[in-house]
Order: structure tokens, then C-alpha cells, then sequence
């Protein structure tokens, strides 16, 4: 077929989100417009989105946030009726013209996303679990002795702790979280110190979804700290005002010590995801960070 490949606009994004839902959900009740507007405009201002455009309108679109020295892959997306034609890998082709010395991705379980990456350069590391549990044992959580402090709005230290962690210098993402979502930025302290900083966000219930609590990004220092901040960021998330019904949502890395102890409190493996990446070792430790977690997946790693 004939398409063309272009920059994105502002009159595009209703379109992209059509294809988004077409070709990402997969079945799943689709995340409100609003909500994922906001997250298109935000990849539009801060990063390279791209769209192929065909005689009847947009087949596909693409999305790479260049942070430091990290580019990430947030959306790759086409139609499931022209798929498997080229355009993915002329959109990805395009996004990672962007210059960048790590490029890296989610991939999903689509062995031909998997093929277009590994071609790309952005080899399997391991595996991403998307969590989700509405009721669970909070007594088999970690991070009783965790205690959470919110932080003040537009808390530069956040960010420093955020680069140290996460190895990216992203302030304009922690301005999307806090004031494009509203999600609670969070201090983690044990014995007085701080140990962790990460975002707890709520979504309210719509007329597809009930209401939602995302967990992540959250970081700690030490592979020791971790699970005990994620035990304590998802007591927050109950305590904090998610309703009783809410539905906890929260990726965990493969390595990372907090999973075993979210299963065993009754959270269940909703998605497997897998963390590609042109380098390895990563530029941050996975025992150590916890990407943002929302029920439409990883988007803002």
C-alpha cells in the first residue's frame, strides 16, 4: 500500500488514539481519551512521534523519548489490517534517526515486534510483569518499617534521585506526573533515612474500568531498600484515598525482590512484557527501579 511518514501534529491525535486502540488493546476495554491524550501530547512536546498516513488517513504511529543519553520506545503502533507491509520498520526507522547512545523498548509478546527490535539493534534482557490485584495480603508485603512523606511540588531533589536511579535526567516527565496526571510524588524513609523516591497516581472509575492506582516510576539505592519501598508505596496507594474497589497496577523487572512477595500477597500477572536495549549492562539497575505502571502498560519507562 502507499503511505507516507511524517511528523505528528496536534490534529493527529485523535487518530493516533484510534489506532492505538485498534492495534494495542487486544480485546481489553479501552483507556478514556482524555487520559491518553494527555500522554500523546506530552510524547509530542518532549520526544519524536511520527505517523504513517495512507490515502484513507493514519495506518500508524510511532513515539521515542530522547532523555540524556537514553532513547526509549514508548509506542510503535499499526493497524492490525495493514500489518506486516513495512511500516513498522519504516516508523521505527525513522524515530531512531533521533541521535542517542542507548536505544531501548518494551516489547510485547508479538514475536514480529520482538524480530523488528532485535533487527533494530535493541536486544532481549528480560522480563517485565505487569501486575494487578484488587485485594490482597498486605501482611506478606515488605516495607512494614517504611515510612511516606509527600513531597512538595516541583521537589528538585526528586528529580536528582530520579536520575541516580532511573539513569536518565528527565525533569520534563516528572512535570507530566505531577501536573499532567497528578500523581503523588513520594519520599521512602527507613530508620529516619531517606531510602526511595517514587509516584503513586489514581484514576477514577469510568464507564469501562473501575478505579485505578499506578505505582511507579519508584526507585531506591540499594537492591536491600527496594522491595521494602514497593510494599510501602503500594500501602500508600490503598490508604491514601483509592477506593475499596480500586485495582492496584504495578510493573516489576524480573530481578527485581519485590515480586515474589507481590504474588505471594495476591497479585496476579496480568501481562509479560520484555526490556530490550542496545547495551548491556542497562544504564540503570533493575533490582533497583520500577518503571510507571498503568493499566493500557508501559509507555514512560
Amino acid at each position: 500500500m502507499n503511505y507516507r511518514i511524517r511528523r505528528a501534529i496536534e490534529e493527529d491525535l485523535r487518530p493516533i488514539y484510534d489506532v492505538w486502540c485498534a492495534a494495542a488493546l487486544r480485546g481489553r476495554s479501552p483507556t478514556p481519551w482524555a487520559v491518553m491524550a494527555s500522554l500523546f501530547r506530552h510524547e509530542m512536546a518532549t520526544g519524536e512521534m511520527w505517523v504513517a498516513e495512507g490515502a484513507n488517513g493514519l495506518v500508524g504511529f510511532a513515539a521515542l523519548m530522547v532523555r540524556g543519553d537514553v532513547a526509549f520506545l514508548g509506542e510503535l503502533f499499526v493497524l492490525p489490517d495493514v500489518q506486516s507491509r513495512g511500516i513498522g520498520r519504516a516508523l521505527l526507522r525513522q524515530v531512531l534517526a533521533a541521535p542517542a547512545d542507548i536505544y531501548c523498548t518494551m516489547s510485547s509478546g508479538d514475536p514480529r515486534a520482538m524480530a523488528l527490535y532485535i533487527g533494530a539493534g535493541m536486544t532481549p534482557q528480560w522480563p517485565h510483569f505487569l501486575l494487578t490485584a484488587a485485594v490482597f495480603e498486605e501482611r506478606l508485603l515488605p516495607g512494614s518499617d517504611v515510612t511516606v512523606a509527600v513531597a512538595a511540588p516541583g521537589d528538585l531533589e526528586l528529580v536528582a534521585w530520579d536520575t541516580r536511579v532511573g539513569g536518565r535526567h528527565r525533569p520534563q516527565d516528572h512535570d507530566y506526573w505531577q501536573r499532567g496526571i497528578g500523581a503523588a510524588a513520594l519520599w521512602f524513609k527507613r530508620a529516619g533515612a531517606v531510602c526511595g523516591c517514587g509516584y503513586v497516581s489514581q484514576r477514577p472509575a469510568d464507564a469501562a474500568r473501575p478505579a485505578a492506582a499506578g505505582v511507579g516510576p519508584l526507585g531506591a539505592l540499594s537492591a536491600d531498600d527496594a522491595p521494602a519501598c514497593v510494599g510501602a508505596a503500594v500501602r500508600w496507594a490503598r490508604d491514601a484515598g483509592a477506593a475499596a474497589s480500586s485495582v492496584i497496577y504495578i510493573a516489576v523487572p524480573g530481578q527485581h525482590g519485590a515480586l515474589s512477595s507481590l504474588l505471594r500477597a495476591g497479585f496476579q500477572i496480568r501481562e509479560v512484557e520484555t526490556f530490550c536495549c542496545s547495551r548491556s549492562p542497562e544504564f540503570f539497575d533493575p533490582r533497583t527501579y520500577l518503571a510507571a505502571a498503568a493499566p493500557e502498560g508501559t509507555s514512560l519507562f
